[in-house]
């Protein structure tokens, strides 16, 4: 089997399977395969927003002081092997062929979901070659397979409504699931600011027996340059970033505040401000150009955040939204939270992973009309029809879909 037919079969998987609860089948191979690291090397964020930024960042902090960091995030965007990396560098098709069929082959992949398959993957590819792993937990905590990795530290980044049919409703149910991570006598970083989060968390970690740390957001200012830039100052030292936004700001210093944990007295703070600045996280608010703006903003508090940034951009004053949002998200609500924006057009596309059917969108919205995209070879043509002055190209609502566009734009060469 080629490396190609490999990744149509897995990706087949995907979608199959909660990931919010534990499969029994991974649990079984867990045990068989041992897959511990030592607990003072290992690393679990969670989060609704945020937890992906955070898990990237740490990840460069540490390689940039000499260590040897696994990572393993999702989803994906250009290539499957992006979700399993150790030093910035993704599993070779090679290696990743190589330890799927050793899994296989000893029978500890069946029954598993695709979210299981890539983990243990990368648990077994970690194995052995690295000196601390930083996972990103999937969904919720407390029942994500990742959750069975023995780990001493854990960061908890923010906590809104999302995938409320697998969490729960309330604010508070969520917050248990996410709070499942907490390890005994472990440490937990936490950007969270509510004070009825903070205290159900609070007493989580007395129950665990877990050290809680709020981290503030720190003073931070945007840069008049292109691209934008973000200036925040941590601890006395200013540190720049390519990442912006009051939210990048909070994770950076979330990230900052684990990698010197980690770290103790190794820290050092020239290697991690030049490690900070150099980390672009790609997909995130994220510019391609002068004209177009990439970010898989796919929830109310990704939408909101998006918005918030985007007015901080002066040198703009017009927006085109190219947009998949997920099955059960809210239209009606994303275009409340976009249309404070001047919006000229808005392109909806629904043939990215498990995206609304264009059906299900209105045709005019505040009396804006809602244009389906068909096929994504027509959108650099659009992109292409919108590159003037003071107006900014915008693609969201999805990873998945986000993923699918920079294909496309770096094929046609963008």
């Amino acid at each position: 089997m080629q490396y190609d037919d490999l990744v149509k079969n897995l990706v087949k998987l995907r979608g199959n399977g909660n990931k919010a609860l534990l499969n029994e089948a991974f649990v079984d191979a867990f045990k068989k395969k041992n897959w511990t690291f030592p607990e003072d090397q290992t690393l679990l964020v969670a989060g609704t927003n945020g937890k992906g930024s955070v898990s990237f960042l740490v990840h460069k902090i540490l390689q940039s002081h000499g260590l040897k960091v696994g990572l393993f995030t999702s989803p994906h965007l250009l290539d499957l092997r992006e979700r399993i990396q150790i030093n910035s560098k993704p599993i070779s098709r090679s290696e990743f062929m190589h330890i799927y069929d050793e899994l296989k082959t000893r029978d500890e992949l069946r029954d598993l979901s695709f979210y299981e398959v890539l983990l243990s993957m990368a648990l077994e590819y970690f194995k052995s070659r690295c000196d601390f792993i930083v996972l990103e937990v999937g969904l919720g905590g407390r029942e994500d397979p990742s959750n069975l990795v023995p780990h001493r530290w854990s960061v908890i980044t923010s906590i809104s409504h999302d995938h409320i049919r697998l969490l729960g409703p309330k604010l508070e149910d969520i917050a248990r699931h996410k709070f499942g991570i907490l390890s005994k006598q472990g440490v937990c970083l936490t950007g969270l600011s509510d004070s009825s989060l903070l205290e159900l968390l609070g007493k989580h970690g007395k129950e665990v027996q877990c050290q809680i740390e709020a981290i503030a957001q720190p003073p931070w200012a945007l840069s008049n340059e292109f691209p934008p830039q973000i200036e925040l100052e941590i601890a006395s030292n200013n540190i720049r970033s390519p990442m912006f936004g009051r939210h990048a700001a909070h994770n950076i210093a979330l990230a900052v505040e684990q990698s010197r944990r980690i770290l103790e007295e190794r820290f050092s703070w020239p290697s991690c401000i030049g490690a900070v600045a150099r980390a672009q996280w790609e997909g995130r608010m994220h510019f391609l150009n002068e004209h177009l703006l990439i970010s898989g903003d796919h929830n109310e508090e990704g939408w909101l955040a998006l918005v918030e940034n985007l007015k901080l951009l002066s040198n703009y004053d017009s927006f085109t939204f190219f947009v998949a949002l997920g099955k059960e998200k809210s239209f009606p609500r994303f275009f409340e939270i976009v249309n404070e924006l001047n919006i000229v057009d808005l392109f909806v596309y629904d043939q990215s992973f498990n995206a609304k059917p264009i059906a299900e969108y209105p045709k005019v919205s505040s009396g804006l009309k809602v244009q389906p995209l068909i096929g994504l070879n027509r959108i650099k043509q659009q992109i292409d029809s919108k590159l003037h002055d003071r107006h900014l190209n915008v693609v969201t609502g999805s990873l998945y879909f986000v993923g699918e566009v920079i294909g496309v734009l770096k094929t046609n060469s963008l």
